[in-house]
């Protein structure tokens, strides 16, 4: 079943950091690890605030921008828009952003 995206919140994510996370492309698993989640302020009149998750994935292949299910130990599945970002020293840089 899969995670409810409207409940997900920074905190709920941040308990998750640096820890791994398999991202299905329909053909294979890719491993990746949440690097990053950054609160964007608001949640003013009860939200949840905006905040954006950072993922670093092997350098190949690169995936493209789309909907995949990602899913971590307690934590998923979620089916995450997720932009490739950029690379690093370990990486791909992938983000998804919640509104």
């Amino acid at each position: 079943m899969m995670t409810d995206l409207s409940t997900l919140s920074a905190e709920t994510c941040r308990a998750h950091l640096n820890q791994p996370f398999r991202i299905d492309t329909g053909s294979e698993r890719i491993a990746a690890e949440l690097i990053e989640v950054q609160s964007h302020g608001g949640g003013g009149g009860g939200g949840r605030g905006g905040f954006t998750l950072l993922f670093r994935g092997p350098r190949q292949p690169v995936l493209p921008q789309r909907i995949y299910q990602v899913s971590g130990d307690g934590l998923g599945p979620l089916a995450l828009f997720l932009v490739p970002v950029g690379t690093d020293a370990g990486g791909c840089l992938y983000e998804a952003v919640f509104n």
